[in-house]
């Protein structure tokens, strides 16, 4: 992660498939950002998918606390934990 900016492309280089070039809105301030954020939870879509966002981040604590602490040593804990991350990396890169 630390390393991605270094290879991403030059974000005025880029173009679409249609051969437009990509534009980029300047945001007005920290303030407005964070209105339109919070404005962003009237979508609908997006309401609907707050309870995926939660559950998804309660899956993690029982997969590594409850689920490995009770199962595992500390060092196969670590290695469960690394193979998992790291098919997180995969998958998303994939």
């Amino acid at each position: 992660a630390v390393l991605a900016p270094c290879v991403l492309a030059d974000p005025a280089k880029v173009v679409k498939e249609d051969g437009s070039n990509v534009q980029f809105e300047k945001a007005d301030s920290p303030g407005k950002e964070i209105m339109a954020a919070i404005g962003a939870l009237k979508d609908p879509f997006v309401q609907r998918s707050l309870l995926f966002f939660f559950a998804s981040n309660w899956f993690y604590t029982y997969d590594f606390s409850g689920f490995n602490g009770s199962q595992f040593n500390i060092r196969t804990r670590g290695l469960n934990s690394a193979v998992f991350w790291g098919a997180q990396m995969l998958a998303s890169w994939l």
